[in-house]
């Protein structure tokens, strides 16, 4: 007689089969994967990081005004205090005359110093004194514990006043801060009544035909020190704040660094003045620029 099969249990092994027959493929395939692949080796470093192209660098140097201020800086010690000159023939008096001190109120503290003999003196507002701790109308002095603000320490241009007399004196530029104690050592060089700088010094003397280092100084220095010592394995461009304060300037185009590419960096370097404002927005807008379409600042 023959057997009835209802169409439920017809239906359910080809059910069955459409549902498992997926993950027996994905295995099977697996299987005959993991049998014929080689080992995987992946890379320690992201691939960008591997790559052969050399890396593209542009150095900004700040040639803002700002940059003409002097750094505080052997052979200036701030451990010791400087009241007095060792050459004077006066008494040592290690204290600042109350009618010498200089208030910390003083909106002007400039460098200037006399065209006909040298003679070192200090402008405090729209006064001409010269440094001494003795008391004397004329003489004054800084407070060594205090800090004096608005102070141009940098004779770089000249000007002539109402009675002929000239005096090399401060460019327009933006004063920095000092402690008193570092003003009298600067303006206390060789006595008491009278600092003389030879030979046309714009600032401070230290011995060796040196002056004291300005920020610009410091600056071009590590910059050149990097000029000559790049790894040659990176490219390296030039540039500053342009002169007219209006975005940057392109001193030197990203190049492969040779011998004579880093002669060309070093005097672009040495050649930088400290004659700009201070557009930084517009100049790293700038070096951008000129990464991404070749724009020259």
């Amino acid at each position: 007689m023959p057997v009835r099969i209802s169409l439920k249990q017809k239906m359910l092994p080809r059910r069955a089969s459409i549902l498992f027959s997926p993950a027996i493929w994905a295995l099977s395939v697996l299987v005959a994967f993991s049998a014929n692949a080689a080992q995987l080796n992946l890379p320690n470093a992201p691939l960008f990081i591997t790559t052969s192209a050399k890396p593209n660098v542009m150095l900004m140097l700040d040639n803002s005004g700002s940059m003409t201020n002097v750094i505080p800086e052997a052979p200036y010690n701030p451990n010791f205090i400087y009241l007095d000159d060792p050459n004077t023939f006066f008494p040592i008096e290690n204290v600042c005359a109350a009618s010498n001190l200089i208030p910390t109120t003083a909106g002007i503290i400039d460098l200037w110093i006399q065209r006909s003999n040298n003679q070192v003196t200090i402008r405090v507002d729209n006064n001409l004194r010269i440094w001494g701790t003795r008391t004397n109308a004329t003489r004054v002095c800084f407070d060594p514990n205090a800090s004096y603000d608005n102070v141009r320490l940098v004779a770089d241009a000249t000007t002539t006043l109402s009675n002929g007399q000239q005096y090399r004196v401060p460019d327009n530029y933006i004063g920095s801060s000092y402690s008193g104690n570092y003003l009298n050592w600067y303006f206390n060089d060789r006595s008491v009544f009278l600092v003389n700088w030879n030979n046309e010094e714009t600032r401070k003397p230290i011995g060796g035909g040196q002056l004291v280092n300005r920020r610009l100084d410091v600056a071009k220095s590590a910059s050149v020190t990097l000029a000559q010592t790049l790894d040659p394995r990176i490219r390296m461009g030039l540039s500053t704040y342009a002169s007219s304060g209006d975005g940057g300037r392109l001193l030197e185009t990203v190049k492969d660094i040779t011998a004579p590419y880093r002669t060309t960096l070093t005097n672009s370097i040495n050649a930088i003045a400290a004659d700009s404002s201070t557009p930084l927005a517009e100049t790293l807008s700038d070096i951008g620029r000129y990464f991404a379409s070749g724009h020259t600042l």
